[in-house]
């Protein structure tokens, strides 16, 4: 059964083998990278400018996948699959300058896994990701990963957190999801995997605002990174 992590319950980091993050907004910070991305490719093709101060917007940009994003904001289907086409080949690198990794992350995977606790990230993005773990150096710190061209559906389905569960050998109760957003709580949830909230709260679920929270909240211990 899915089970929310209510904040104030303690739990053993034992119970998990597995610790599996979201990218945008719990690895990074990306909320600027990702409109400067989609302005660039929008500027492309003449399509209207998004408002940074559009919350909605800016949620869908930071939280859905790469092609569900351009269906949204394209009017027909010729339009939408000029623009996925073309962004198969744009080079994201040029907006790496706007990613600032989270506080805390590092030295959290690398706590975490000295228990022998594995890392790893289910994230909507796409083709973008590989340059991305090897810009920042992230294979220092995870050990697996799976992106929307790894499975048919990208989040919220389940099929990313249970295409790690399988390819790892885990049940789903060996594995804790820790996200930002309605669709990582519903993937979670379809999946049957415990989910943590990473500043973001839904449905009474546990909600930490910083990695070293994380590290505190699973292992029951005090993790001082000053």
């Amino acid at each position: 059964m899915f089970r929310i992590c209510y904040r104030g319950e303690r739990t053993l980091v034992k119970e998990y083998k597995m610790v599996v993050y979201d990218c945008d907004g719990v690895i990074f910070n990306s909320e600027k990278a990702n409109f400067e991305y989609y302005k660039y490719l929008f500027k492309k093709f003449n399509l209207p400018e998004i408002n940074i101060n559009d919350k909605k917007s800016m949620n869908i940009l930071h939280t859905y996948s790469n092609d569900k994003v351009i269906e949204h904001f394209t009017k027909t289907k010729k339009e939408m699959n000029e623009i996925i086409a073309f962004s198969r080949t744009a080079d994201y690198s040029q907006f790496y300058k706007f990613m600032q990794m989270e506080e805390g992350f590092a030295e959290t995977c690398k706590r975490l896994k000295k228990r022998g606790i594995k890392i790893g990230v289910a994230t909507n993005r796409s083709h973008t990701f590989e340059g991305i773990v090897k810009y920042f150096k992230l294979y220092e710190l995870i050990d697996d990963y799976v992106t929307v061209l790894d499975v048919e559906f990208p989040k919220p389905e389940p099929d990313m957190l249970l295409f790690l569960t399988e390819k790892n050998g885990f049940s789903t109760k060996d594995i804790v999801f820790i996200g930002d957003s309605i669709l990582d709580y519903r993937a979670a949830e379809s999946a049957e995997i415990d989910f943590i909230g990473y500043k973001f709260c839904y449905n009474k679920c546990c909600y930490i605002n910083s990695h070293v929270e994380i590290f505190n909240y699973l292992c029951n211990t005090k993790l001082n990174l000053k």
